[in-house]
């Protein structure tokens, strides 16, 4: 089985040097929506920046996807 790494940047960037063994690409794409989930219900991790970002890679330099959420107040767009 491959394995996958996820970074996971929020202003500042954790890169992932321990891997997890995962079927596939779907799989790994899966679990990283899962992790970008979980940051984002946190809502000190939005009030930091208001962006969440996981890259997923299928090797050490090797990028399969990237996950972007953004949270924004909405008086902010307004204004």
């Amino acid at each position: 089985m491959p394995r996958y790494f996820f970074d996971i940047n929020e202003g500042d960037e954790i890169r992932d040097y321990v891997s997890k063994e995962l079927p596939g690409e779907d799989a790994a794409r899966h679990e990283g929506y899962g992790i970008a989930a979980k940051v984002a219900s946190d809502p000190m991790s939005l009030l930091m920046g208001g962006a969440i970002m996981v890259t997923v890679r299928d090797s050490p330099s090797s990028i399969a996807t990237v996950i972007r959420m953004v949270c924004q107040d909405g008086l902010a767009i307004i204004g």
